[in-house]
């Protein structure tokens, strides 16, 4: 979940970015326009080169953001997201990250009984809390 929340905020973040840039580009157009007096070519060329450039930064700064997760080559690096978690909910911080560490080296010398009783403790004490 915060995976998906934080996905979305950046591309939340993408947007207003790309409408801030997008704002700047349109009114250097028409400026450029009202003091150059430009011909008809010209403005069609750039009317059809804004609109390009529109769509590239709409993908570059907005989409791209929020589909990066679902990539099969993007990882999400889980111990930041739980750092980031435990900044904002400091009672669960250091259980969530020992909790992670357990379940992400599940190869190593722990039992899986060790491993399934941290999640499960971590899991019931803050049930219900909304994390």
């Amino acid at each position: 979940m915060v995976i998906i929340k934080e996905s979305v905020g950046n591309a939340l973040e993408g947007l207003c970015l790309f409408i801030s840039i997008q704002s700047a580009v349109l009114v250097a157009a028409c400026f450029a326009e009202l003091w150059l007096n430009l011909g008809s070519g010209i403005r069609t060329v750039i009317f059809y080169g804004l609109i390009m450039i529109s769509a590239a930064l709409l993908t570059g700064l907005t989409l791209s953001r929020l589909v990066r997760n679902y990539l099969p080559f993007y990882k999400s690096d889980y111990f930041k997201i739980a750092d980031k978690v435990g900044r904002s909910f400091p009672e669960i911080k250091d259980e969530l990250l020992n909790v992670l560490q357990l379940v992400l080296k599940r190869e190593s010398n722990y039992s899986n009984q060790l491993i399934e009783a941290a999640f499960e403790t971590a899991y019931k004490k803050n049930e219900g809390q909304g994390f």
